[in-house]
């Protein structure tokens, strides 16, 4: 029964978003632009200073990999893997809220909101990190919540949407702990293997008796490889910035 209700909740968690992605369908639409505000002064003031300096300008966030040991460089990932997850799951509290039709909706369009939220955990956690990777977590919050929005945001579907995610999550610091100690061309190679992420997600739903269509996998896979991407960039293990494949960010969220 159980995997039954379980299968029936992500075919329809999934078949929405396969509409709004492949017929291009704005969500937010009548929602309207929040303007930047002294709610979210320092996050933009620490937006213009990173760009000004240069999208990776993280110092406070790199380290020398040759002065860490091997176990020291994965618990750095774990930590940052999950201070961002704990922050994404900070914003599922709109989609609870019995409110949320008085501003949820919004907020979860306020690419500066979430990332005031995002910025606020890596910060008391003493972590500083460029304008690139605060962007494109907001991305990625943007497009989970949407799913759980369409679903109308039973409590049900929002702790099996949390499930989920946080397969999601495991899965990226998995990824990370593989590229550990390794030289550059394999980390390139591992971050752009696609089908070998695929493939564990794959195994893992199977684990959890869900099923997933392709493409909602697929768009999982890229959220797995981009968080890791930019985490190992920020910390310096991966050197070059590796550019994203051209359908890797829903044009809707990027917005």
């Amino acid at each position: 029964m159980k995997s039954s209700i379980f299968n029936f909740f992500n075919w329809l968690f999934f078949m929405n978003l396969s509409i709004i992605i492949l017929l291009n369908i704005n969500l937010f639409s009548n929602v309207t632009r929040i303007a930047p505000t002294k709610e979210y002064e320092l996050l933009w003031k620490g937006i213009e200073r990173s760009l000004a300096e240069g999208e990776c300008s993280s110092v406070g966030a790199k380290l020398n990999v040759n002065q860490y040991s091997n176990s020291d460089t994965i618990e750095r990932f774990n930590t940052i893997c999950d201070i961002v997850h704990s922050a994404y799951l900070d914003t599922l509290l709109w989609l609870k809220d019995p409110a949320f039709n008085n501003y949820g909706l919004s907020y979860n369009n306020n690419g500066l909101k979430i990332g005031d939220i995002i910025q606020a955990h890596l910060s008391n956690a003493g972590f500083t990190f460029s304008y690139r990777l605060i962007r494109n977590e907001i991305i990625r919050v943007k497009e989970r919540n949407a799913l759980i929005i369409l679903l109308r945001r039973t409590d049900k579907i929002i702790e099996q949407a949390k499930e989920i995610f946080t397969m999601e999550n495991d899965l990226t610091k998995i990824l990370l702990e593989s590229i550990v100690d390794k030289n550059q061309a394999y980390i390139k190679n591992i971050l752009t293997n696609e089908y070998n992420i695929i493939d564990s997600i794959e195994r893992e739903l199977k684990k959890r008796n869900f099923k997933l269509p392709e493409l909602h996998i697929k768009r999982m896979m890229f959220r797995i490889i981009r968080r890791a991407h930019d985490i190992a960039l920020e910390l310096g293990v991966l050197h070059e910035f590796i550019p994203p494949p051209p359908d890797c960010y829903v044009r809707e969220f990027t917005e």
